[in-house]
């Protein structure tokens, strides 16, 4: 067993470094995953907005002009 008045090994401290980061790290993940699910839904709205012609707009037709560099 320890000494539990000993100072923490240098292991130790790696360990519990390493320990925060990785919690920091799935909250950063867990974020980023949401953004994508987010955004994932807009664009499946965004493509059928486009096809159905929503709104004042004619339905999207992106290869029916040339790009401007032409």
């Amino acid at each position: 067993m320890s000494n539990p008045n000993a100072q923490p090994s240098e292991l130790e401290i790696k360990l519990s470094f390493l320990e925060r980061l990785v919690e920091q790290l799935n909250g950063v993940v867990t974020e980023q995953a949401n953004t994508v699910d987010d955004l994932a839904r807009r664009l499946v709205l965004l493509e059928r907005a486009a096809r159905s012609g929503e709104g004042n707009q004619e339905p999207l037709r992106p290869h029916d002009d040339p790009p401007p560099h032409y």
